[in-house]
């Protein structure tokens, strides 16, 4: 019996579209960047609400020795697993953990990785948007 999908996670430069064309059914979950990826993946593949997540960064070249715990971490938790980089966090993962402020904190979110992996800028600017009390400009 064939299945009824077969989901392919990156665009392209992490699968071909030889691999593509090659499976039953293939449905590819991309986006422009590894970052929107992350957050297409989260957005389409998570069957509830989302107000966990699990962050790493995503860029650096040893990233990958973060993400492979923060995966299991990421399912035990049912929290879809997003992308920083080391001082600063991408427009994409912004868009997907951001809650109206002064609501109470509407999100959670753990991060994987100490300092220069990911910098407090990072911690910073996650509380910034969590839903949480406003700060005046």
């Amino acid at each position: 019996m064939e299945p009824s999908r077969t989901v392919l996670l990156g665009g392209t430069a992490a699968l071909s579209p030889r691999v593509e064309h090659s499976v039953p059914n293939p449905q590819r979950m991309a986006g422009a960047n590894r970052a929107e990826t992350a957050a297409v993946i989260a957005r389409d593949l998570w069957q509830h609400e989302l107000n966990h997540y699990v962050v790493i960064n995503g860029y650096q070249s040893d990233g990958w020795a973060y993400g492979l715990p923060a995966a299991g971490l990421s399912a035990d938790a049912q929290a879809p697993l997003l992308l920083a980089q080391g001082s600063s966090v991408p427009p994409e993962t912004m868009g997907q953990v951001s809650a109206p402020c002064g609501r109470g904190a509407q999100v959670d979110t753990l991060l994987v990785g100490a300092s220069p992996q990911m910098g407090i800028e990072v911690t910073q600017q996650l509380d910034g948007v969590d839903g949480g009390a406003c700060t005046a400009r």
